[in-house]
């Protein structure tokens, strides 16, 4: 069996596919589940979904390949000794929401006096930017905001699902995780710790935007940081 793990919001619906849920995702793919693709693809309306998609390059992972990796997670969750609390934010490309959120966190922590005491790293579903800087529009909210810029983009692997937390983005992301986990309360929605956030509220991806789309995530990012202090000061 051959799993779809790519980006957010799946292209592949079920008035195409039969084997598809409720929610778009392909459970088990046909033959195109194995072609890639370069290009990161665009987010389109919900009724373009049931048009078939070709994952893009590193996007995809086999059924083993797959089961594997929630068997390694759960595997290093036993033996590990954590020394400190680890947490990973995750979105599509991990060039703008994710890398954000762990630069954000990261100067959250130092300022409370925490930085020892949490390993803070970002991932993506999808491997259209692995060795990527973060997009420049990322970076120059940051830096204009006081923020450092340094990031090199990651997929997320063997050494991210042993997170004590992973921080989705949107609910594809906390779809596909907790797929891959021993523990689906291990992964939440970056908003979920945005108490004046609506519920199920999500961070929306500004890759296909303008500017002012990565000062809007950078606000969300900023007001959920803090529940997610008050989450590590609980444990």
């Amino acid at each position: 069996m051959c799993l779809a793990f790519f980006d957010t919001k799946s292209a592949l619906g079920a008035t195409q596919f039969p084997n598809a849920d409720e929610t778009g995702s392909l459970v088990e793919p046909p033959d195109t589940c194995h072609r890639t693709h370069s290009v990161r693809p665009r987010h389109f309306p919900e009724q373009y979904h049931s048009q078939p998609f070709d994952p893009p390059k590193g996007a995809i992972a086999t059924g083993e390949t797959l089961e594997l990796m929630a068997d390694d997670s759960t595997r290093a969750r036993v033996d590990a000794t954590h020394d400190t609390t680890s947490i990973v934010f995750v979105c599509s490309g991990n060039i703008c929401r994710s890398p954000m959120a762990e630069i954000v966190f990261r100067r959250r922590l130092a300022e409370h006096g925490l930085g020892d005491a949490v390993t803070v790293r970002s991932a993506g579903t999808g491997g259209w930017h692995v060795g990527e800087p973060a997009d420049p529009r990322a970076r120059e909210t940051l830096a204009a905001h006081g923020y450092p810029v340094e990031h090199t983009a990651r997929q997320v692997g063997h050494e991210h699902l042993d997170a004590d937390l992973l921080v989705a983005a949107d609910k594809s992301h906390l779809r596909d995780l907790r797929v891959l986990v021993d523990d689906p309360d291990r992964v939440r929605l970056l908003r979920s710790f945005d108490p004046t956030a609506p519920a199920d509220a999500e961070v929306p991806d500004p890759y296909y935007g303008g500017d002012e789309g990565f000062v809007e995530v950078l606000g969300m990012i900023e007001r959920a940081v803090d529940g997610l202090l008050d989450w590590v000061r609980q444990r």
